[in-house]
């Protein structure tokens, strides 16, 4: 495969523009749209029982309910920056691309896994009476639909990593100017898919967390649903973003370093111009957007992270019923 092909992909069979930015409106109305289903979901039938009505009528409910209908509100725009970053994606392997089998096994297997366990755990601490009627179906079916929204977003992580390892050490004719474009894309697709995928992520543990203070203000037993509970969803999902994210992420950066290598060889004292040589290694992965310091691996924890602190942060908010 040539490096150009690497850039470009196979002619005729670009992958689509995504743009976002262009249609703000449809953007509204499918955040609307989604709003819409997640309040419908959440609110029909939860009078169907007197313990269904006890249950909503706590301030503590309608702070979980509110946070699910956000949850729900956010999954189309997760959805579209992950598609965009994933054609960002797959327009650089191009034709060449292997398959993503085994990959998309993981990135829905996994996380179908660890949503479905958060829910059947949330019932089973609860036990038979689930408070808000139909109350695991609900939370499944947020679930399911978050997942699907994050899907694009997780598989860029996975396909960016096939394309890294795909690409060689640049030939000795490929510019500069063929490198350095790939390398920077596939970092914005890496940390753009995680911060959507992270955002939405975390929102779905905090909705956990008010889950379980909402269920609190409703049954007064506390050690019904042990924080616990929340705090290994969020460990859980934490796990799951960095099984997704780290190796890509290191897939970037040994790519990155080994085209500073290839473009730009060390030069140690007392060889000639090593001075020249170091100020022009550092300029160039400056371009290339090395981390240079702790602030972009912070910013990248962070929301690896998020689910985690979501689950802490979800834990002090009130009971009261």
């Amino acid at each position: 495969m040539r490096d150009a092909d690497w850039v470009r992909g196979t002619p005729g069979k670009e992958a689509p523009a995504v743009s976002w930015q262009e249609t703000p409106v449809r953007l509204a109305l499918t955040t609307a749209a989604a709003a819409i289903a997640g309040a419908v979901v959440e609110t029909v039938g939860v009078n169907h029982t007197a313990n269904s009505a006890l249950y909503v009528s706590s301030p503590a409910a309608k702070v979980q309910m509110t946070v699910f209908v956000c949850l729900w509100a956010v999954t189309p725009t997760v959805w579209v920056i992950g598609r965009q970053s994933l054609h960002t994606v797959t327009s650089l392997v191009g034709g060449h691309r292997l398959s993503d089998g085994r990959h998309r096994f993981i990135t829905v297997g996994v996380a179908v896994l660890v949503a479905t366990a958060a829910g059947v755990a949330g019932a089973f601490a609860r036990g038979a009476d689930t408070g808000l009627y139909l109350g695991l179906w609900r939370t499944m079916a947020t679930y399911g639909v978050a997942t699907s929204a994050a899907y694009p977003a997780l598989l860029t992580m996975w396909r960016a990593w096939r394309a890294l390892a795909q690409r060689r050490v640049p030939a000795a004719d490929q510019v500069a100017s063929d490198a350095v474009p790939e390398l920077l894309t596939v970092r914005w697709a890496l940390v753009t898919a995680l911060g959507a995928a992270g955002t939405l992520v975390s929102i779905g543990v905090f909705a956990t967390g008010a889950q379980r203070q909402a269920w609190i203000a409703y049954s007064r037993q506390p050690d019904s649903y042990p924080p616990e509970l929340v705090v290994v969803t969020g460990l859980l999902l934490t796990l799951f973003l960095a099984v997704n994210f780290i190796p890509g992420w290191t897939s970037w950066h040994s790519a990155t370093i080994r085209e500073l290598e290839t473009r730009l060889p060390s030069a140690y004292p007392p060889q000639p111009a090593w001075r020249e040589r170091a100020a022009e290694r550092q300029a160039y992965a400056e371009l290339l957007q090395l981390p240079q310091n702790l602030r972009d691996v912070a910013s990248s924890a962070v929301v690896v992270l998020g689910p985690l602190l979501s689950a802490a942060v979800s834990l002090f908010l009130p009971s009261r019923g």
